[in-house]
């Protein structure tokens, strides 16, 4: 006498797409005696699974895979089957779980220097938007880095469980060295694409200009010379600011490129009046410039 079959085996989400999901699985060991007819494939939603849906048209006995359509995006879903044969439905299935969606669909933006040390680089980057997730929730993000000799990336830190970091600061790194990074975003689905490389120079701000002096003076002109920082902040200097203070607070009256070591300040100078000036250097790496000079 015929009896129900047993479960099938190895039920099994087999890949995931932004609203469907393919299962695999593997005929019962005993058919009870009756050949297998077809297979039902069934799903529940979160949040409680005990909603459980037939998913037509059924598999029949040659069929060992099946995707589910419609699905909603973002939802955990849990899966389970079970054979049929003239003898009735048997056992089902173990149950899987898995969300529906795919991994992100774009990389975090905005990947770039947010400070440097001499030894050490912060790198910072905007969230991913939730509309690029892929459907599941973010888990955070993974940072790719090289060693600064123009080699290629590795991972240098795995936040895939930390959705709000979106910075890391590298450290033990030479300064001087272009360093190159990507960043993507991770979901329990996947990992995203990549950014686009970033790339900066490790450097710090130089010294101030040293010896800021006047060389030359006249009724309309005054002529400054300087020699140049202790530091270049390890890397080639790019120009100096000259500023000038005439009783109401420094201002900007001048960038001057590197090599010159010289400026002569042509603009509205007033005999007997009293100019003070100071100076500062920038370095190809930073845009910002370092501390201003005696004056």
């Amino acid at each position: 006498m015929a009896v129900e079959p047993s479960a099938p085996s190895d039920l099994q989400v087999a890949s995931a797409g932004a609203e469907e999901v393919l299962c695999s699985w593997k005929p019962p060991q005993d058919n009870g005696g009756e050949p297998v007819l077809h297979y039902v494939l069934e799903y529940a939603p979160e949040p409680l699974f005990n909603t459980w849906q037939e998913d037509g048209p059924y598999p029949d006995n040659t069929q060992f895979t099946k995707t589910i359509f419609n699905l909603g995006q973002g939802l955990v879903y849990q899966f389970r089957i079970r054979a049929v044969t003239n003898a009735g439905g048997g056992s089902y299935s173990n149950v899987v779980s898995q969300v529906v969606g795919t991994a992100p669909t774009a990389a975090p933006s905005g990947l770039t220097r947010a400070s440097t040390t001499s030894v050490s680089l912060t790198w910072a980057w905007s969230p991913l938007p939730v509309a690029q997730t892929g459907g599941a929730p973010l888990g955070g993000y993974r940072l790719y880095m090289n060693t600064g000799r123009d080699d290629v990336t590795s991972l240098v830190y795995d936040g895939s469980d930390k959705p709000s970091a979106t910075e890391f600061t590298a450290t033990s790194l030479v300064c001087g060295r272009v360093y190159k990074a990507e960043v993507s975003a991770v979901t329990s689905i996947g990992e995203g694409p990549r950014s686009s490389m970033a790339a900066f120079k490790l450097a710090h701000t130089p010294s101030q200009p040293r010896s800021a002096r006047v060389l030359a003076s006249s009724t309309g002109s005054i002529t400054l010379a300087w020699d140049i920082p202790e530091s270049t902040g390890c890397t080639e200097l790019e120009y100096y600011r000259i500023e000038r203070d005439m009783g109401q607070g420094f201002e900007p009256v001048a960038n001057v490129s590197t090599p010159i070591q010289t400026y002569t300040d042509t603009g509205d100078l007033s005999p007997g009046q009293m100019y003070i000036y100071r100076i500062a250097a920038r370095n190809d790496a930073l845009d910002y410039f370092g501390p201003h000079s005696s004056h």
